[in-house]
This record gives C-alpha cells, sequence and structure tokens, in this order.
C-alpha cells in the first residue's frame, strides 16, 4: 500500500509544473522543490500535510489512479483494469480515513431512460461493493446513478458509447 503511494509521490514530485512548490516535513520546516498538488481542501503548504503525504484531493487521486471504471455493453461486470483502479482508491483512503467518495454510474445513450438508470445504478454499485469487500466502510461511499443523462463524449459511434459506459469516482 505504502509502496503505491511512494511511486506516486515520485512521479509528482518529477512532474514539471513551472512553480516553485514547498512542502512541510514533520517538524514543520518548508523545503523547496517540493511536491505541489493542487486543488488541497486543508490548510497545510501546497497540499502536503505535516507527515509529507499528499493530502486528499480530486486532481492528486484523479491523475494517480483514474477516476473511471469503464464497463463492457449491457454490463455492470469489473475489468480487470478497473479493479486495478478501484484498489488504488481503496488504498489511497485507508490513509485519509475522513475523506469520503461518490460513484457515478453512468450509460451509452442506447436504451430507454429507465433501463439505463437502473444499470447506472447497478455499475456504481458494483464498485461500491468491490470496495466494501476490500475493506472500505460503507458509510464513506454514496451511489447515484445518471444512466444515460451525463455522456462524458457525445456522438453516435461505438467510441462514444465505450467512453460513455462508465463509473467516476469523486472525493466529497
Amino acid at each position: 500500500m505504502f509502496g503505491l503511494l511512494a511511486v506516486g509521490v515520485l512521479v509528482v514530485g518529477c512532474s514539471t509544473t513551472g512553480e516553485q512548490a514547498s512542502t512541510v516535513s514533520g517538524d514543520g520546516d518548508a523545503l523547496g522543490d517540493g511536491i505541489l498538488i493542487t486543488g488541497a481542501s486543508t490548510g497545510n503548504v501546497d497540499g502536503v500535510g505535516l507527515s509529507g503525504v499528499p493530502q486528499p484531493t480530486v486532481d492528486w487521486v484523479a491523475l494517480e489512479f483514474g477516476d473511471r471504471v469503464l464497463f463492457d455493453y449491457d454490463s455492470a461486470a469489473l475489468t480487470p483494469d478497473g479493479l486495478t483502479m478501484i484498489r488504488g482508491w481503496v488504498e489511497w483512503m485507508n490513509l485519509f480515513p475522513d475523506v469520503a467518495v461518490r460513484i457515478e454510474g453512468h450509460c451509452d445513450e442506447r436504451g430507454t431512460r429507465e433501463y439505463n438508470l437502473a444499470l447506472g445504478d447497478k455499475r456504481a454499485s458494483t464498485v461500491r461493493d468491490y470496495m466494501i469487500a476490500r475493506g472500505m466502510d460503507p458509510e464513506r461511499i454514496a451511489v447515484v446513478s445518471y444512466g444515460k443523462e451525463k455522456p462524458f463524449i457525445a456522438g453516435h459511434t461505438d467510441e462514444s458509447w465505450r467512453e460513455n459506459r462508465r463509473g467516476v469516482l469523486t472525493i466529497i
């Protein structure tokens, strides 16, 4: 678990943002050329906590693990890529017990509104159930279905349909 986080810190730390960043070490000293994580919701310096561990931000988690799980047509079964992404979220969320997540279930435009709302709920619930099976507290997970109401990509092609069949994880 910590190894995955260390790799993420290394990847983020090696990127160039064009801005000087500071981190705070365990003793409270500011260090130059640190990690810059945008969107931090805490009062810590540049999104890095006193322990040096990145604080919960949507940008960091989405960059590190991704924020969407894609599904096959008319299916709520998780793919190997989806399982890997969800495991990363669970490991990361275990570091931040006060963080909660919303899982949105989405579908492509085919099918009725009612059918797609039910399928979207099934997809989001499948992600939630896998997170719970990996040790996540169910109280930290909200599920919502948008069916086909909020497409990620507009269009009537196989590619747009594939991208729209998804579950999206968002920190709440």
